[in-house]
């Protein structure tokens, strides 16, 4: 059903972590990006170069640039700091670049070019030591997990240059490693796989609705789509909830090892899953009454342990996926 097209080449490999690939889909100047070490690797179309006269169009018509992470340390040097997770968020102005690091969290235009916020860690005694997992809610609001299982909420003004923290939002007793969001309602999962359903209340604060509780596997990975939270774990399981009651409404025993990243195309339903046994798979979701799931495609990548993936188009006609160790961008389209 898809067919593998030729590979983007990065000039640096991916980290080994969770949903390590992101998508600007409102912009043909940073298409796509993933992380590496203290690095999002940028990988532009060519017609960026006007953004960026200093760098060189690669044969294969894209632009590389790093954004790099770095904060004055206790001896006023700098150090670089490892980001564990990087991603766009689309908001009412236009889209930020947010990276979630172990020191802070910094935003960005979406070119990354122009820091508009930096969120330090130890303002008003917090104890968190990283964060993970990035979206938007409502069009004006950045969410992003801690290891405190705090969702630290942020409002966003002026056109997108005025960036103010608004509260703690809590509901975890582990570190989160996920979030998702889909209309007023805002999904999060921790090491110890529960599932939270938030609702952004009047656009001003968040109303704790439904908590699933886990079973001490952690869960990697979220999306959501319509009335469905698809959640990948740690044993290879993708477990389907409603949003709007958090009840169980299917398993899929998806893949042999850790599932470490899941997307899903807004307007057909498919669904791409990736994991560390080196398969992509994509399934199709019908809502309803009950959900009907389909399994469309799979294949290896062999000897690559799969940490992220992105459908390219809202419709899932084409998909990119990206490996440990790697700086190849495996490309998929549908014929």
């Amino acid at each position: 059903m898809f067919a593998k097209q030729k590979s983007i080449n990065g000039q640096v490999s991916a980290s080994m972590l969770h949903n390590n690939l992101a998508v600007n889909f409102k912009s043909a100047k940073n298409s796509l990006l993933f992380v590496h070490k203290s690095a999002a690797h940028l990988l532009c179309k060519a017609d960026a170069v006007k953004d960026f006269p200093d760098c060189e169009v690669t044969a294969d018509g894209h632009i590389h640039r790093d954004v790099v992470c770095k904060v004055p340390s206790a001896n006023q040097q700098i150090s670089y700091v490892l980001i564990l997770q990087a991603d766009w968020v689309e908001l009412t102005h236009g889209n930020m670049l947010v990276l979630a690091t172990q020191k802070g969290i910094k935003m960005y235009d979406e070119l990354g070019s122009t820091l508009i916020h930096w969120h330090g860690f130890g303002a008003g005694g917090e104890s968190i030591v990283f964060t993970k997992g990035i979206t938007s809610v409502g069009g004006q609001t950045i969410c992003i997990g801690s290891s405190s299982g705090q969702i630290l909420a942020f409002s966003v003004s002026g056109g997108g240059e005025m960036v103010k923290f608004e509260e703690y939002v809590a509901g975890h007793k582990h570190s989160i490693t996920a979030v998702a969001a889909e209309g007023d309602k805002l999904v999060s999962a921790d090491e110890n796989g529960d599932i939270v359903i938030h609702r952004h209340v009047d656009g001003t604060s968040f109303k704790l609705e439904h908590t699933v509780p886990g079973r001490g596997i952690p869960c990697n990975t979220l999306a959501v789509w319509k009335n469905i939270i698809v959640a990948g774990y740690s044993n290879g399981e993708l477990r389907l909830y409603s949003l709007s009651n958090g009840i169980l409404l299917g398993v899929i025993d998806a893949h042999a090892l850790s599932i470490n990243a899941v997307h899903i195309a807004k307007d057909s339903g498919r669904c791409v899953s990736v994991s560390e046994d080196s398969y992509v798979r994509v399934w199709e979701f019908q809502s309803g009454s009950s959900v009907e799931v389909s399994h469309l495609f799979a294949e290896s990548i062999t000897d690559h342990q799969l940490v992220g993936a992105r459908f390219l188009d809202a419709a899932g006609t084409s998909f990119a996926v990206t490996a440990y160790d790697s700086s190849e961008i495996f490309l998929f389209n549908q014929p």
